[in-house]
């Protein structure tokens, strides 16, 4: 046989093994996602009938039934790995005991599993705890910021429950009040109220994942709680017709001369408009509210005096933080008072990692200062 000829032969035989060792490696590529799918079979949403390869399909497709709330629904194997009638047993048990989806959500379900040919079709039927619009309500929260942002956002639309699923950090029932308190603090014109509030946590040790329950019970009717935002808003534009004119100091002087001391009102709305005599919260949430509303920087504190409760303000002035006790001022009858961390901490005590650091002093009582233009006396009446 010619050299040539045999040349050509040899060329073709390696040709050929070449491509069948490729065949082969695209064989192994393609069982390798078909096995992958197997195991992490994805359920169907737009199908009444979902298919699983496998326990954890079949995890899923129960999940993806409570998630829409399905009161049934049917799953059918295909090519099943493992034992279906245990595994569907065992995977109800999963869902409803240790996901928080399914302690949340789920009151009972039920299975039936049929055996069709080559398959299994299994039947489920699910009673909730929960009605379909509260469960697609849940929330889902990364950080503390955005917990924060949704606690306000509740508070302000006067809702009566915030649901949400903790995705990777961890909020504890102390720090989902001291949140709601805090989202109180900060806005008195939107939030009039602070509400009681019920916390239920649905957690497993198998997921990091955790749903929050969060009901909030407010004493005020429904209708007066509405009403009492834009009546201080009201209240507001009438005392301050021009919102850029004031410092924290005018401000103060003002709140003194308007509210009366020595009660029980807590609320800016029962202090300035209710008519009833103020406590040191109910200050210095009216100085809040006027700081805030005038576009001055502004924070109530929850801190100690005299180991008793006490509330006050921390106030921006003149580009620096200072303390601010409109409550002392008004009950001692002396003139508002701009005070460092240092000054304060002869008799006052507060978790100073939530505040801003009050540094400067003042070396002297700042002068006494006429009100300004556009602040309107009240009457004597």
């Amino acid at each position: 046989m010619p050299k040539k000829r045999i040349r050509i032969l040899a060329a073709l035989c390696l040709l050929s093994l070449l491509l069948t060792g490729c065949q082969g490696m695209f064989e192994k590529e393609y069982r390798f996602e078909e096995a992958y799918e197997e195991e992490y079979t994805a359920t169907r949403r737009d199908s009444s009938v979902q298919e699983v390869r496998s326990y954890s399909g079949m995890v899923n497709a129960l999940m993806n039934l409570i998630s829409f709330a399905a009161e049934s629904g049917i799953i059918r194997t295909t090519k099943y790995n493992g034992a279906v009638e245990d595994d569907i047993s065992r995977a109800c048990f999963e869902v409803t005991r240790e996901t928080p989806l399914g302690l949340y959500a789920v009151e009972y379900m039920s299975h039936s599993v049929s055996r069709i040919l080559s398959y299994y079709e299994i039947s489920v039927n699910i009673s909730y705890k929960h009605t379909a619009e509260e469960i697609a309500a849940i929330r889902t929260v990364h950080t503390s910021r955005e917990l924060q942002e949704q606690i306000t956002e509740t508070l302000a639309a006067q809702e009566d429950s915030l649901t949400f699923m903790q995705v990777s950090t961890e909020f504890g029932e102390e720090e989902i009040r001291s949140m709601t308190e805090q989202a109180y603090r900060d806005d008195p014109l939107s939030i009039p109220e602070q509400p009681e509030i019920s916390v239920n946590i649905y957690s497993s040790p198998s997921t990091v994942q955790r749903i929050t329950e969060l009901q909030l019970d407010y004493a005020l009717p429904a209708a007066e709680l509405a009403r009492r935002p834009a009546a201080l808003r009201l209240w507001c534009d009438t005392y301050f017709k021009e919102r850029w004119g004031f410092d924290a100091l005018i401000l103060a002087r003002e709140v003194c001369s308007l509210l009366r001391p020595f009660g029980t009102a807590r609320t800016a709305y029962d202090a300035l408009i209710g008519g009833a005599s103020a406590d040191d919260e109910a200050y210095a949430m009216v100085m809040k509210l006027v700081c805030e509303y005038c576009g001055i920087d502004c924070y109530v504190v929850s801190g100690r005096r005299d180991q008793r409760e006490r509330f006050w303000n921390i106030v921006e002035w003149e580009g620096d933080y200072y303390h601010l006790d409109a409550s002392e001022a008004a009950v001692t009858g002396t003139e508002p008072a701009l005070l460092s961390d240092r000054q304060m901490l002869s008799l006052y005590r507060w978790d100073t990692s939530r505040y801003p650091a009050c540094e400067a002093e003042l070396p002297a009582p700042a002068e006494e200062r006429e009100p300004a233009e556009g602040v309107i006396k009240p009457s004597a009446e």
